[in-house]
């Protein structure tokens, strides 16, 4: 019997060790910052004080902490306050405008738009028809019964589907903001019938892109381009760029497809169409389509780019090019300073809090330089408790304790019974 009750206590006495040893550990980093334990450094060239931008590329998505947690921004051994910012456009979503007045004529069909408050570019027509070719004439106003109107400009819409070639139906205007739009189709034949009209965002404040990677290949009856992504890299649009010899009109059909490392095989896939038409006054050329992947958001990716050319000739492509919406790191420069440094690559930060961030009015652009070690690194001291480092540990012991008392259980058991 004082065996068994020895074994129980052992077997006790062991996860109290485990829960004694976890609770006197010492806490993580935590939010402070020390430039000895950041892996990597980028000089970033400036001249004068006051507030300038840097443009992030993809080795610091790859080399830093997830959401760029440990990125930090060095003057000598101060540290400055900074933000990131995020290109994307001022009105991230189109809108529609209202068809009246419409007019169908032989050769001719005429109809009012009536905008929303705000600044636009193009206009896209939803047209219902195919295989035609139609001009438009653009005029604006303030007020649908003026009858001064300022001309905005003669656009060519078309439908090519017979020809396996693609359609435009879009008004590429100069920037506007009139009320109400006056356009006048004309061509010959059947006109196409006027469903609607959509407004993007004006081009003035469309998403700028960086590059991720570019990668080129060939492959039978398709155009293929297979990347290695890092973790955490964002790839949020693909392009396609053909050999500048090349003057044919095409449409192509696209499929992206992801792979994570540790996805277990699972795909993402996104498809879309790449084309250019240049006949004349119809003119259209599309070559990136969206594509915010997923799957290398959690850990190291194979990205593929297939352009499918059915039974027509190879697109001669140049180069297929992987790219993120462009994110900059922004701080105020104080008066003295000609070069700063971005060091990042220390997981064991939070992310800082600096209260008011720099201000951007005025600000300049700056260059980051080659990413480099930090000469100064040395590997931070793990202080996490040993049950965090290694949490399978208290797993083992449980089932260790589970089958110990057990087995002292089914003894007393036995014992009683006999």
């Amino acid at each position: 019997m004082a065996s068994d009750e020895g074994a129980g206590m052992t077997a006790g006495s062991l996860l109290l060790a485990l829960v004694l040893l976890q609770t006197g550990s010492v806490s993580g980093a935590g939010g402070v910052s020390d430039s000895r334990f950041m892996r990597w450094e980028r000089a970033v060239a400036v001249t004068g004080a006051g507030p300038v931008c840097a443009e992030l590329d993809a080795a610091v998505f790859a080399h830093a902490a997830p959401s760029l947690k440990d990125l930090r921004v060095y003057i000598g051994r101060q540290e400055l306050p900074y933000t990131i910012t995020l290109s994307q456009a001022a009105q991230p979503e189109g809108d529609e405008a209202k068809v009246f007045d419409e007019i169908e004529r032989p050769g001719e069909v005429s109809f009012d738009l009536e905008m929303r408050d705000r600044a636009y570019t193009d206009v896209v027509l939803n047209l219902d028809g195919k295989d035609f070719r139609a001009t438009a004439s653009v005029s604006g106003m303030d007020d649908p019964k003026s009858l001064e109107r300022t001309a905005l400009g003669s656009f060519v819409l078309f439908d090519m589907s017979s020809k396996r070639l693609s359609r435009d139906t879009t008004l590429a205007l100069q920037e506007s903001r009139f009320r109400y739009l006056r356009v006048v189709l004309r061509g010959q034949g059947e006109m196409p019938k006027v469903r609607g009209a959509e407004v993007p965002p004006s081009r003035e404040a469309q998403t700028v892109y960086a590059p991720v990677a570019t990668e080129s290949a060939a492959r039978g009856t398709e155009s293929v381009a297979v990347f290695r992504v890092p973790a955490r890299v964002p790839v949020e649009r693909v392009v396609v760029r053909v050999k500048d010899a090349f003057k044919e009109n095409f449409s192509r059909r696209i499929k992206v497809t992801a792979r994570g490392d540790d996805s277990g095989g699972l795909a993402e896939t996104i498809e879309g169409t790449v084309m250019r038409v240049r006949l004349g006054a119809m003119r259209k050329e599309e070559m990136g389509i969206p594509a915010s992947l997923g799957a290398n958001l959690q850990g190291d990716a194979t990205v593929e780019v297939a352009i499918d050319n059915a039974d027509q000739a190879p697109l001669p492509v140049s180069s297929v090019a992987l790219e993120m919406r462009e994110r900059r790191v922004c701080f105020e420069v104080p008066p003295g300073a000609n070069e700063a440094i971005l060091m990042y690559g220390d997981e064991g930060l939070s992310a800082p809090v600096y209260g008011m961030g720099p201000s951007l009015s005025g600000t300049r652009v700056a260059t980051l330089g080659p990413e480099k070690l930090n000469s100064g690194f040395r590997a931070r001291i793990d202080s996490r408790g040993f049950l965090e480092r290694h949490p399978e540990v208290i797993w083992v012991v449980l089932l260790v304790g589970l089958g110990v008392f057990g087995t002292v259980g089914l003894r007393s058991w036995r014992r009683v019974g006999t």
